[in-house]
């Protein structure tokens, strides 16, 4: 599309990723919040919640790998990115519309529409990390992620109150149809907006020569450090998925107006903390800030778990607010940081393959542990205990003087 990223195209693309993720945060919030809640009024038993949330998690992985391919069959990231954000988003919706009018296996519908939009979705998490870099100036690229962190939480707050009110004023399944509906149309502004920002074409190889270009990320020894981080960070938080609601509601006996709360307390403290947590890594250094917002997640499974009230949990809302969102964003700038330009759409597919399977498999495990070997207050401090882990193994694996272009970066990418 364009020769180079200048000053006007770049500025160009910063609007366009705030409108995306300004349209977005209405879809996300009605899939994070209201996807599982409509299956279960459909009838869904909890095998069917299990599998909607371990199998998603698999193929999130699943085309997350594939997406380093998927991008090397065209010359321009933008329209690698045209077909499979559409799809997913289409499947996602169709999923709930033909279920709600479908008239026996509703939920099993559901479950496979919403399961098998996931490969897409994959694929197209990993070509839009990919693309982020080539779209800004590496000045720019961190405080455009942290802006967009917070720009989402705020988005999915406000939408998160309007949906409710609508679904709890319309008659089921009528509701769920017309807020999903809404969620698609915010989800088409967004694509639009995506597929407007301009990024530089790919240098085009002869066939025979782009057949042999060979892209070893795992010869790149900070990447492997950064993603022994990440694993170690991502299944700590996602070993807690499927207790902190558990142990609220039939532990504590916590209301709909408590857990309500609790969100609020998260996704405030998460966009105040995003529009500062770029400045603080500038400041003290993108590990340091991401060893301690790994520590604010281990102060939320450690109160939860010692606790006999709920109101002491309000601390531990905010810290995990604070900390995971703050996480999103600083993980990516690091990657960004040690990580060669040359074949950085294979790093960010890589990274987020290994992010959605610690997905997929830290709710297994956990789910597994609760059922046949421990209490749910326990698991919860064996979690802590591993959130403690990850945040002293990122300061140990942090480097000790500033990032420096390393020999081992160049080696990452082989030509033949």
């Amino acid at each position: 599309m364009i020769d180079s990223l200048t000053p006007d195209i770049e500025k160009a693309n910063t609007r366009h990723l705030y409108l995306d993720i300004f349209w977005m945060g209405a879809a996300f919030a009605m899939e994070w919040y209201f996807l599982q809640v409509f299956a279960i009024r459909l009838g869904a038993t909890p095998a069917h919640l299990g599998t909607l949330t371990a199998l998603r998690a698999l193929l999130l992985a699943v085309g997350a790998a594939l997406a380093g391919r998927w991008q090397q069959r065209y010359t321009n990231q933008i329209v690698a990115l045209r077909a499979p954000t559409i799809v997913y988003r289409a499947l996602l919706y169709l999923g709930v519309a033909s279920s709600a009018l479908a008239p026996t296996n509703q939920v099993d519908i559901l479950v496979g529409l919403v399961v098998l939009s996931a490969i897409p979705t994959g694929i197209a998490q990993g070509c839009f990390l990919g693309m982020l870099r080539s779209a800004l100036s590496e000045r720019n690229l961190a405080q455009v992620v942290a802006r967009r962190t917070a720009l989402v939480n705020v988005t999915v707050l406000i939408s998160v109150v309007g949906l409710g009110q609508l679904l709890e004023h319309l008659p089921f399944p009528i509701n769920y149809q017309v807020g999903f509906g809404l969620a698609f149309a915010a989800s088409f502004l967004s694509w639009r907006n995506v597929q407007s920002i301009k990024v530089p074409d790919i240098p085009h190889f002869d066939p025979a020569r782009a057949a042999s270009a060979k892209v070893d990320v795992w010869k790149h020894p900070g990447f492997v450090r950064h993603m022994i981080v990440v694993v170690a960070i991502c299944t700590g938080v996602f070993l807690a998925a499927p207790l902190i609601q558990l142990h609220l509601v039939r532990g504590l006996e916590a209301s709909d107006s408590w857990i309500s709360v609790f969100g609020l307390c998260e996704m405030g403290a998460g966009a105040i903390a995003t529009f500062y947590v770029v400045r603080l890594s500038s400041r003290f250094g993108a590990v340091k800030m991401l060893a301690v917002a790994t520590f604010f997640t281990f102060v939320q499974v450690l109160i939860l778990g010692l606790t006999p009230t709920l109101p002491p949990f309000l601390v531990g809302s905010l810290a995990f607010g604070a900390g995971w969102l703050s996480i999103g964003v600083l993980m990516f700038n690091r990657l960004t940081e040690i990580v060669p330009k040359e074949g950085f759409p294979q790093y960010a597919a890589t990274y987020q393959t290994l992010v959605n399977v610690a997905l997929f498999a830290g709710p297994l495990i956990s789910t597994l542990l609760i059922e046949h070997w421990i209490s749910v207050p326990a698991m919860l401090l064996v979690v802590a205990a591993v959130r403690f882990g990850a945040a002293m193994l990122t300061w140990a694996l942090g480097p000790r003087q500033s990032v420096v272009p390393v020999p081992e970066a160049a080696e990452a990418v082989k030509m033949a």
